[in-house]
């Protein structure tokens, strides 16, 4: 019947937006988990211009051009979280819930 039929659509719909979610959280996951390690990568060679700055084997220009790409990477870190917790909040959207209480 016609009613079935629409059952059966609207929950086909539904699997294909939850598994769609689900693909994309992962995705984000994954990409932040790369801009973490990006941002890790940053602090060291800022840290580490810092010291050769003190101890005089650079001029102060590196230390200024690792704190921009330090700052970079914080940007994109953020970014990258941003976009996950959007993820999970179309997610949350899509498995039905209406209010994402409970949530870290």
């Amino acid at each position: 019947s016609g009613s079935a039929a629409s059952a059966q659509q609207a929950l086909l719909t539904a699997i294909t937006e939850v598994d769609s979610a689900l693909v994309q959280e992962r995705e984000l996951a994954e990409q932040l988990a790369a801009s973490r390690e990006q941002l890790r990568a940053a602090e060291a060679a800022w840290a580490s211009a810092l010291l050769r700055f003190a101890a005089g084997d650079v001029v102060y220009l590196q230390v200024v051009s690792s704190a921009q790409s330090l700052y970079g990477a914080r940007l994109s870190e953020l970014a990258a979280h941003r976009a996950l917790l959007g993820a999970r909040i179309t997610l949350h959207q899509a498995l039905g819930s209406t209010t994402l209480e409970g949530t870290p």
